[in-house]
């Protein structure tokens, strides 16, 4: 892909700001943990920035992606050749009108570049406590700074048997937001922070006018599923979780009297926590809830909140669908889907439009979860659903193996990509590898995508971990690690004895997909017991 040279007018416009660090001050700090996650947040806020400044002087060039590489061999090629559709043939066009509505996909129509799901209110944000220089008095604090200060938290958390502390608190939101594990709850972080220091700042309010983001429903149901990525093991302990979800259900009752948009995401938040401790079926139970709640919604609720947090239910049912091979319980919600921010180059606008590709990409994966033919006309039409999917990707939303900071919603969203298309392949692959008969042309692509599909994911579980931790892993893309590695076990049981290096690369991706399972769970304990069962499978 080619790009226009640097632009340095870019930088020359933007405005400097004003440098206040102080060598003298900072050697006097000590090395609190509070001190420490400020620092861990403030290097990744500069390498954000520094990627948005990149972006922002690249002009990518018109038209498709380059073609496929003709090898798959991760030692030789880059990450960003590996992000290439399997079937760079396909019509952008032409799929589209003849398959799905294309409503559902296209760029201009299946959300609003204009308008936003929640209103724009001149508010402050709520501040981690760890971003927020102590040693000032009050009185000289900003006025937001001031804001945060007296913002009362904790106002309708649990009692936990212990105090929990706001760093603690602070610091599990903010890896919450910020290393991946929301990227399918739709919530946006800025969004999020200013309508909580608005319901939360003293004196307790009773309305939460144009809150459409907080109420102490999605806080507890956050934190019942959020917990989990504390350092703290009395914290994270199930004991401890389960208060915060307890406390969660019993506000239920009163978001499904009175309709509050939150009760979507909190429901799904929930399911998600449900999940982790090993309840799945409960966990199904909650997201079966939310279905109905984004069904029965009334009319008098806010409709553009609404529809944003209903597509959150969607993306989260379509995934959920796709892992237990169970059919879809829930159509697309409404169309256009507006953004909840102004969309510029922000980092709360990145997020939004992540959703926004992932809530399309779930599209195509109900469609293929909904393909029990697996004949090869059906498979190669769906492929060119996700050709064309890909291939109106932004330049900001791709992967670059040397890029400075790349987001971690852009990870799962690339992740998802390629486990979808292995989940579409796989049963033409597994007839391929396993007949006698000759192999046809539509096989041999299937076992080429499969074969490039689990390349790219142990690539692409590998960057994560180093970027982020696969702790801060999401668990609805537990399946891709699954997936991939069952793929994996199958090609390395049918690759014949003197195809020895096919043999050792396999092995190698299986035996990185165990880690990456064992890694996962630590945060999220039902990834242990998939790693288990795939040991065995493996060993079998």
């Amino acid at each position: 892909m080619r790009y226009a040279p640097l632009n340095f007018g870019i930088f020359q416009r933007l405005t400097r700001p004003q440098c206040s660090w102080n060598p003298d001050t900072e050697a006097s700090r000590p090395f609190t943990k509070q001190y420490i996650e400020s620092l861990r947040v403030k290097v990744k806020s500069l390498e954000s920035q520094i990627a948005e400044l990149q972006n922002l002087s690249l002009t990518p060039s018109a038209g498709p992606h380059p073609n496929t590489p003709a090898s798959s061999s991760l030692s030789q090629e880059s990450l960003e050749d590996f992000q290439i559709p399997p079937s760079p043939h396909t019509s952008l066009s032409d799929p589209l009108s003849s398959i799905i509505n294309p409503e559902f996909l296209n760029s201009s129509s299946f959300y609003s570049s204009g308008s936003r799901a929640f209103p724009s209110l001149p508010a402050f944000e709520y501040q981690y406590i760890f971003n927020i220089d102590l040693s000032l008095p009050f009185e000289r604090q900003t006025p937001e700074t001031q804001a945060s200060l007296s913002c009362q938290w904790n106002r309708h958390l649990p009692n936990l048997g212990r105090d929990l502390s706001r760093i603690e608190h602070d610091v599990i939101l903010s890896r919450y937001f910020n290393h991946g594990t929301s990227w399918l709850s739709g919530l946006v972080p800025s969004l999020f922070l200013r309508d909580m220091i608005n319901y939360l700042s003293p004196p307790p309010t009773t309305t939460a006018t144009h809150m459409d983001n907080y109420s102490p429903l999605i806080h507890c149901s956050l934190m019942a599923s959020a917990s989990a990525l504390s350092e703290d093991t009395y914290i994270r302990a199930k004991e401890v979780r389960v208060k915060f979800a307890t406390q969660a259900k019993n506000w239920l009752f009163d978001q499904f009297g009175n309709f509050h948009p939150t009760l979507l995401p909190s429901l799904a938040l929930l399911a998600e926590y449900h999940t982790t401790i090993g309840e799945r079926h409960t966990g199904y139970m909650y997201l079966g809830m939310g279905v109905r709640a984004a069904r029965t919604v009334p009319i008098s609720a806010n409709n553009l909140a609404y529809t944003w947090y209903s597509w959150s239910i969607y993306v989260q049912e379509a995934f959920s669908a796709l892992e237990s091979g169970r059919p879809n319980q829930m159509l697309p919600p409404r169309v256009p889907i507006d953004y909840p921010t102004e969309h510029s180059g922000d980092y709360s606008s990145l997020e939004a439009e992540t959703f926004v590709r992932t809530c399309k990409l779930a599209v195509i994966a109900m469609d293929i979860n909904g393909n029990t033919s697996n004949d090869s006309s059906s498979i190669a039409e769906l492929q060119s659903l996700l050709d064309a999917w890909y291939n109106l990707l932004p330049h900001r939303l791709l992967i670059h193996q040397h890029a400075a900071f790349t987001h971690p919603h852009v990870f799962c969203l690339h992740i998802a990509y390629w486990w979808i298309t292995l989940r579409l392949h796989f049963p033409l692959y597994r007839k391929a590898r396993t007949e006698d008969s000759d192999v046809g042309s539509d096989e041999d692509r299937s076992v080429s995508a499969c074969n490039r599909a689990t390349d790219v994911l142990v690539e692409l579980f590998g960057e994560f971990h180093k970027r982020y931790n696969l702790r801060s892993f999401p668990e609805n893309l537990l399946q891709a690690i699954t997936l991939c590695g069952d793929t994996l076990l199958f090609k390395r049981n049918l690759t014949l004895d003197e195809a020895l290096d096919e043999r050792v690369k396999a092995q190698e991706g299986i035996d990185s997909c165990v880690r990456a399972l064992q890694t996962v769970g630590e945060t999220w304990s039902h990834a242990l017991n998939l790693a288990v069962e795939f040991q065995a499978r493996v060993a079998s």
